[in-house]
């Protein structure tokens, strides 16, 4: 039995298996090595700093899962989009980007843009997130 449950772990999906996927059943190895993890955490940090800013402060591990999700969600739409065939990679990660990642019509974009965080805070965040990849790659060294 163990055999076929490793046989199954390593076999891509099919169509109807992502689409009919939850997201966030998706396992990532190592999401904050992903780069959709850094584009939406900088998106985030413009377009909701202080929203940001207090989820850091106080809720690091939400943090980390609101990351994560938008990296499932990108995932599973960039499986599909791919296996459909339709469109070249660039054309993917556009769409993925606009829909998912950094959509461009944040409150950055808007008439009145949120005030930025203050630079070192920024710093701080982007840093958090950057040693949570590098411990991942500690990780996955030692094994």
């Amino acid at each position: 039995m163990k055999e076929e449950e490793e046989e199954y772990e390593d076999r891509d999906l099919t169509m109807e298996e992502l689409k009919a996927m939850n997201p966030a059943e998706l396992e990532i190895e190592y999401p904050a090595l992903e780069p959709d993890w850094e584009a939406h955490l900088l998106w985030l940090l413009y377009n909701h700093p202080q929203a940001t800013k207090e989820q850091f402060l106080n809720d690091r591990k939400g943090l980390e899962t609101k990351l994560l999700r938008v990296v499932q969600r990108a995932s599973v739409q960039r499986g599909i989009m791919e296996m459909e065939g339709n469109l070249a990679q660039d054309q993917i990660e556009e769409i993925i980007s606009a829909r998912i990642v950094s959509p461009p019509d944040g409150p950055a974009s808007g008439p009145e843009p949120p005030e930025l965080l203050p630079p070192d805070l920024e710093e701080e965040i982007l840093n958090w997130s950057a040693s949570l990849g590098v411990v991942e790659e500690e990780e996955e060294e030692e094994t």
